[in-house]
């Protein structure tokens, strides 16, 4: 079974969930964005699922991308309307981690 590592994107922080509970806040800097590679790895380096948020992922995606981590970019919106029709009123990114948000392992966006 594929695992998933949710990640909440923000101005500063990038805030990652593995199920069951493994959770971890990073700073969005070179050395943050190398922790968090660091801290996927160690569990057996699950997909990252990250949304889409304004460009601000784009600096982790591309460093997690170089490392050798699989990850994606996906879209709010969707992920809000997949949690509503599970059931749940409000996104938590866990549930990308925990409850299987991405059933089906996307292909991977390659940066140019």
């Amino acid at each position: 079974m594929q695992n998933y590592c949710g990640v909440d994107t923000s101005k500063d922080w990038l805030d990652c969930f593995i199920a069951p509970s493994h959770f971890e806040r990073f700073e969005i800097t070179a050395e943050g964005i190398g922790r968090l590679a660091g801290f996927v790895q160690s569990r057996g380096s699950p997909l990252v699922a990250m949304e889409a948020s304004g460009g601000v992922e784009q600096m982790a995606f591309l460093t997690l991308w170089q490392s050798g981590v699989a990850c994606a970019v996906v879209n709010p919106r969707s992920v809000r309307d997949f949690a509503r029709a599970h059931g749940s009123s409000g996104v938590n990114w866990g549930h990308l981690g925990s409850s299987g948000v991405i059933w089906k392992r996307p292909t991977g966006w390659m940066p140019r």
